[in-house]
């Protein structure tokens, strides 16, 4: 029998862990099956799907023995949050067909005939990822897997996101995909019903890392039904679990469900409602869950995340938490972290509790933990607004308030080019700026180059050299001239007899560059930068593409540290002391820019970023979006030649 995969002896120690997360795995996977992969939490389900995608090996985090033998693969990671690669949604997709190799003609019809399968042709593909919903978001990675046309297709919890329409249409695009490609599928799910209809058969890992049975999916369901149960899985026919009889009292809350498909705004509708009783209560009276439940992380320990010593530690107990009281509450499971960030979320039992998708990633026993405090904090006389797609969360819900796909109005990407003037262009003008400031030795020189430099800048943005821009833009400069106005101050200070002219110029000087550079630098696209870099400058195509998407992640920082002010806020956290306060943010945005690099290396060789042919050499890059070099490009280097020029005019 031929085989696209085999695995034998397979054992994974990560670096630093005490054991081996997966012990002496062995099996084979004829061509075509599709497997269902399930155990406990902490199994090691998802270690084993990074090893056979080859991300493990690619990235050196684990100690692997053993054998893999498998066709390409590509791999649907749990939190698409953190699979994001591409500045727009269509370098997204196309990021695994450009790791591949495929001809740059053929990935844009490859993308759109991905998106269609998973029912995203709605959405317009230069649009940011950030802009999706979550369930979107999920779509789109299954797109970037769909387009790669991997013989091997790997699925870590890949509906845990989605409403049950959103659901069953990625059940529908993977299944026409596995029947249309002959790949081969393996499928590891908490809530599995979804998949056991085109399941053959099923893996069962134990909690020591384990295989304990592998058979024909009936035997094993049938087999291990109790077991599954017990495990805390979502098991086809079962309902939800029994709750805790409610706590008696004559302060009954309210529990608010806002449902509706994936993209319908229920986030935003929930942060919207968060910021109206910011604005009319202190924090002690709010709870918040927002939908990334690490931003809600505030101490060097779970304990001390959830609120210290004292009710924090029965809450920890209640949420099936305390034995993780202690650790490092960045190293916490996905589902782990959302039942931390509901702990202190309830720490100070507020009047108003709002809760963003509060029982993703939960197993049957986790779940009912999690409902179980909110129907607590509803007979305490909480009113709770939650948004969710859980069925057996909104049966328990007072009111529900149904949400509509509405379309929703954002950001267009420009091209290179086309509307905007392209990063090399942006970078040549700061340079011959630069090169220009040292001919200014006198303030009439500085000022005619300024005047210059001001309207030649003005006509670029006015004929759309400038994407977005806005003569709101400017307020980008005001601490560049902060700074410039200092050096004016010190230089004059500093000088003998306080003479203010070379002072000014000193000043001039620095703001000649200074200034436009800082208006340029904001219009840098990072992927437009990549595909400059990479197709004209034929600069080496990985560490090009790795510093792009490394430098979207930067751009990011600036909604993440948004998002920490206002946790804290909420929280109680901020410190009077704006300096404190300020080092606060830094180390928590530190430390969630070193967890997205680790995550976002992993998404990139799950899209096969270090793709190698049958011999084992790197496959050749190909770039889906020709670099572009257009008028505006060198009407903007003409003015800046223009601006330099004009220093000699008058020196």
């Amino acid at each position: 029998m031929s085989h696209n995969l085999g695995v034998e002896n397979l054992t994974v120690l990560p670096h630093l862990a005490t054991g081996p997360v997966l012990r002496d795995i062995s099996f084979d996977v004829p061509q075509g099956q599709r497997v269902l992969l399930l155990g406990p939490s902490g199994a090691g389900k998802s270690t084993l799907l990074l090893a056979l995608s080859g991300v493990l090996a690619n990235l050196q985090t684990a100690e692997i023995t053993g054998r893999i033998s498998a066709e390409p693969a590509g791999l649907l990671l749990q939190n698409p949050l953190d699979a994001t690669v591409g500045y727009t949604v269509f370098r997204d997709v196309a990021f695994g067909a450009e790791s591949a190799g495929f001809p740059a003609l053929t990935i844009s019809e490859l993308v759109s005939k991905a998106m269609t399968d998973v029912g995203l042709d709605h959405i317009q593909s230069d649009r940011p990822p950030q802009s999706l919903s979550g369930g979107e978001l999920q779509r789109m990675c299954l797109a970037g897997l769909v387009a790669l046309s991997p013989k091997v297709l790997l699925l870590d919890e890949p509906t845990a996101m989605l409403d049950a329409e959103s659901a069953a249409q990625v059940r529908l695009a993977v299944e026409q995909y596995l029947l249309s490609s002959g790949a081969t599928a393996i499928i590891a799910e908490h809530r599995f019903d979804v998949w056991v209809d085109i399941a053959d058969r099923i893996i069962v890992l134990g909690t020591q890392g384990n295989i304990l049975d592998d058979g024909p999916t009936n035997r094993i369901l049938q087999g291990y039904h109790h077991q599954f149960l017990n495990w805390g899985l979502w098991v086809p026919g079962e309902s939800a679990p029994a709750l805790e009889s409610a706590i008696p009292t004559t302060h009954t809350g309210k529990i608010t469900a806002l449902i509706g498909p994936s993209g319908s705004g229920k986030t935003t509708v929930l942060n919207a409602k968060l910021q109206e009783l910011l604005a009319d209560h202190g924090p002690t009276d709010l709870g918040w869950l927002p939908q990334n439940a690490g931003f809600t992380i505030a101490g060097p320990s779970v304990l001390a995340s959830a609120g210290g010593i004292g009710k924090a530690e029965q809450l920890l107990a209640d949420l099936g938490l305390e034995k993780h009281s202690l650790q490092n509450p960045h190293d916490l499971s996905g589902g782990e972290k959302r039942r931390l960030a509901l702990a202190s979320a309830l720490i100070d039992e507020p009047k108003y509790l709002l809760l963003d998708e509060p029982t993703v990633g939960q197993d049957r026993r986790n779940w009912a933990l999690v409902v179980n405090q909110i129907l607590t904090a509803k007979t305490k006389g909480a009113q709770i607004l939650l948004a969710t797609h859980d069925a057996e969360l909104i049966e328990l819900c007072d009111e529900v308030q149904q949400l509509e796909t509405s379309p929703r109005h954002v950001n267009q990407v420009g091209t290179a080019g086309s509307l905007s003037v392209s990063p090399f262009g942006l970078l040549g003008a700061s340079m011959i700026l630069l090169a220009g400031s040292w001919l200014i030795n006198s303030l009439a020189a500085a000022l005619v180059s300024f005047a210059v430099m001001f309207w030649l800048v003005l006509l670029v943005a006015l004929f759309g050299g400038f994407k977005g821009w806005r003569p709101s833009s400017l307020k980008i400069l005001l601490p560049a001239v902060i700074g410039i106005a200092s050096i004016a101050v010190s230089n004059w200070w500093l000088s003998a007899n306080h003479q203010w002219e070379p002072a000014a110029i000193t000043a001039l000087r620095v703001g000649f560059f200074v200034l436009p550079g800082v208006l340029l630098a904001s219009q840098i696209n990072p992927a437009q930068l990549a595909d400059q870099a990479g197709q004209l400058a034929k600069l080496p195509a990985r560490p090009v593409v790795a510093a792009s998407v490394a430098l979207q992640k930067v751009f990011d920082f600036q909604a993440l540290w948004n998002q920490q002010v206002l946790v804290r806020k909420v929280r109680g956290l901020t410190k009077s002391n704006r300096l404190a306060e300020a080092g606060a943010l830094t180390l928590g945005l530190l430390i969630e820019a070193t967890r997205s690099a680790t995550q976002v290396a992993i998404a990139m060789e799950a899209r096969g970023f270090s793709a190698t042919d049958s011999n084992g050499k790197r496959i050749k890059r190909t770039w889906a979006v020709p670099a572009a070099w257009g008028s505006r490009d060198w009407l903007l280097l003409a003015g800046a030649v223009a601006s330099a020029a004009s220093i000699l005019l008058v020196r």
